[in-house]
């Protein structure tokens, strides 16, 4: 009597099930998520020893934007530096490195969803990257937020005059669109890495990260030959 077989098939690329799939197994035979946790919080108790050690978190004497801003720019600052780049990283790993699919598939011999499963690692650092991205675009956010607050000396406001001066900082001071620009190069990310599975499309969705994300913030910094240069990096 033949013995049963097993029907059961790995989850398709891109699927819930495989979303699934590489959120349970993130861990799995790289760091794992307690060690991912702990350095996060080894990240932020270093911050905030050296916020308190510097000085930088203290009351300003002149145009202070309040406590939560002077504690939430550095915080929001690291997260979105830490974010990008395990964006970037992962998806450097996922078009160049690990192979999309356990197996080529054969010619005439396709599985019932058209194509071979896809390989662990690959869904794994695709998870990441999605994680990541969300991170990143919220954390961007922030920061263009929290940096007109820093820069306005105004605390934060649901008042129509701060929304309508948040908006001018947007359009009309290059620090403002380079953050904006940012944020949106950042939703995007967000938005291919949870739809795109082609190594062709996520190489795209790499130029635009390294592109949108890391460009518009290097446009901003002050030139060396600039006037008051050393004024611009203290």
């Amino acid at each position: 009597m033949a013995a049963p077989k097993n029907t059961q098939t790995s989850p398709r690329p891109g699927s819930s099930e495989a979303a699934a799939s590489g959120w349970a197994s993130l861990g799995a035979g790289g760091i794992g998520r307690l060690w991912l946790l702990g350095g996060g919080a080894v990240v932020v108790l270093a911050l905030v020893a050296a916020l308190v050690f510097s000085g930088a978190a203290a009351a300003r004497t002149l145009s202070d934007p309040g406590a939560l801003t002077r504690w939430a720019l550095p915080l929001a600052r690291s997260v979105h530096n830490l974010s990008a780049a395990a964006v970037i990283g992962a998806l450097v790993f996922a078009v160049g490195i690990l192979p999309p699919r356990l197996r080529p598939s054969r010619r005439g011999r396709e599985d019932r969803d058209g194509d071979a499963a896809g390989h662990p690692a690959f869904t794994r650092v695709l998870t990441l990257a999605a994680g990541a991205a969300i991170a990143w675009t919220l954390s961007a956010v922030a920061v263009l937020v929290f940096s007109f607050s820093d820069v306005a000396g105004q605390p934060l406001s649901a008042d129509p005059s701060f929304t309508s001066a948040l908006v001018g900082f947007m359009t009309d001071i290059s620090t403002g669109r380079a953050w904006l620009c940012v944020t949106i190069s950042a939703a995007i990310v967000a938005t291919l890495v949870f739809g795109v599975r082609s190594v062709t499309e996520l190489a795209g969705t790499l130029v635009l990260a390294v592109v949108g994300g890391l460009v518009p913030l290097a446009l901003i910094g002050h030139s060396a030959g600039g006037n008051d240069h050393m004024g611009a990096v203290n």
